[in-house]
């Protein structure tokens, strides 16, 4: 049973304590729904003020996903005894990545899987990663489990389009979000502390 307190808004007992005093909600636009253009051609409406995540890849491509993947949060032993589920200790630290990293990173997987001449690494046998269907299945699952654990009840209403005489999804709708940058910043600021307390 979820505690009183535990709200999307604020966190909930499951999640990284040390980051919940940085969420906050934010109305976000989505983009990337599929448009029929006065050509009568399928277009993709993105977000042309920030950064591109689709697309053949480029080094921006690349850079883009490296930013929104992120690094790792540290954690000494006191924050580390909060955590559900066993972790290890590697050179006196503990480290977690936030579980919508992780997701991202599965995206990022499964964008590059399309793309096998431009990121053939992935494709390579190595025994110090699974192999390539291990993890693009272990990706589907964690982003079907993920999709359904945060269940999005925004309603996603159908468009006619008369040149393709056929309706469309219209993805395009504000969104309640958490604040994504927001934690971002907020692992910044952790990381320097960390490397503050590791100083001291």
């Amino acid at each position: 049973m979820t505690p009183a307190s535990d709200t999307y808004e604020t966190g909930f007992e499951t999640e990284l304590e040390p980051s919940r005093k940085a969420m906050s909600l934010k109305r976000i636009q989505f983009y990337g729904g599929i448009l029929v253009n006065e050509s009568g051609e399928f277009d993709l409406n993105l977000n042309l003020n920030g950064p591109r995540y689709t697309g053949h890849p480029t080094r921006e491509l690349d850079a883009a996903w490296d930013e929104l993947v992120g690094n790792y949060v540290t954690l000494n032993d006191q924050e580390a005894a909060r955590i559900n589920g066993e972790i290890s200790k590697e050179n006196g630290h503990f480290f977690v990545v936030p579980h919508v990293q992780h997701s991202l990173h599965c995206v990022n997987y499964l964008r590059k899987a399309l793309y096998p001449k431009f990121y053939p690494t992935i494709h390579e046998v190595k025994e110090t990663v699974p192999n390539y269907w291990t993890h693009i299945d272990h990706c589907i699952e964690t982003l079907r489990e993920t999709i359904q654990c945060n269940m999005d009840m925004t309603p996603v209403p159908h468009v006619w389009f008369e040149k393709k005489n056929m309706y469309i999804a219209n993805t395009q709708l504000v969104h309640t979000c958490r604040d994504f940058e927001a934690l971002q910043r907020w692992e910044k600021d952790w990381e320097e502390q960390v490397k503050q307390r590791n100083n001291a």
